[in-house]
């Protein structure tokens, strides 16, 4: 895989593709988005970046300038659905996190009990489609409920 290019595509709609380009450059680096209309090319759009760049999804700003240049609102509209999938998403993880951490009170505080309770955050953090090791079972309850646990601070910094 080459570090300083990389290519990914976005299906908008049965006819509209758009191509992203990641071009690393001297100073920083390019993002550039071809439109496509039933593999028929429309317009290309560019973005420099220089040095650090944030951007809540790669290739967001330079796939709504070439909504703006070719007038085409579905892109924007696609952008627009990706970042709203994604806040629902992490509105579910902090929920989930949160349930988790007052899982204390669900239970009571004997050993055998910590089972029980591991069970439960596995099984919410399995429900956000983590997956586990193996070897995971085979740890002691105790450092499985600090594993878990500190999986749940990690979600809440999201």
């Amino acid at each position: 895989m080459n570090k300083n290019k990389r290519e990914e595509v976005f299906e908008i709609n049965d006819e509209l593709k758009v191509v992203c380009v990641y071009n690393k450059t001297k100073n920083g680096f390019t993002h550039t988005a071809t439109l496509y209309r039933n593999d028929s090319f429309v317009k290309t759009v560019k973005t420099n970046y220089m040095n650090r760049a944030y951007e809540r999804f790669e290739f967001n700003s330079v796939m709504l300038k070439l909504a703006e240049k070719t007038n085409v609102p579905e892109i924007a509209e696609f952008v627009r659905n990706r970042d709203a999938a994604t806040d629902a998403n992490a509105e579910g993880l902090k929920l989930i996190s949160k349930v988790a951490k007052y899982s204390d009170f669900l239970f009571e505080k004997t050993p055998s009990i910590e089972k029980e309770k591991n069970k439960f955050r596995r099984e919410l953090l399995e429900s956000m489609g983590i997956e586990f090791p193996k070897e995971f079972d085979s740890l002691p309850e105790e450092e499985k409920s600090k594993r878990l646990l500190n999986a749940f601070g990690v979600l809440d910094e999201k």
